[in-house]
């Protein structure tokens, strides 16, 4: 990943420990990063919560990868429009970790 991204900018220290322990969980599979034409990132992938439940993330990166240029996800709190939800930050912080 070429650039830093905090995502402190995006959400809230709750979410991100949330979305911290997606991936210490190994809850996000199937994890996808698909350069685009314009050399911005579309990451995809799915998070397995223990009940079995798949949310469904879906993330762009900015082509310096320092910036979320668009998010969203399947869940009830991306649905109730609460802002980038654990599951797209669990997701950037997957591939971040592999990249």
């Amino acid at each position: 990943m070429k650039g830093k991204l905090d995502l402190s900018r995006y959400v809230n220290s709750q979410t991100l420990a949330q979305a911290e322990a997606i991936c210490r969980d190994g809850q996000v599979n199937h994890l996808n990063g698909q350069q685009q034409k314009d050399g911005s990132t579309e990451l995809t992938g799915k998070c397995v919560d223990s009940f079995q439940f798949v949310d469904h993330p879906r993330v762009l990166l900015s082509a310096d990868g320092d910036r979320v240029l668009h998010h969203a996800c399947d869940c009830p709190a991306a649905r109730a429009g609460a802002g980038m939800c654990a599951h797209c930050a669990a997701l950037v912080l997957a591939y971040c970790a592999e990249n």
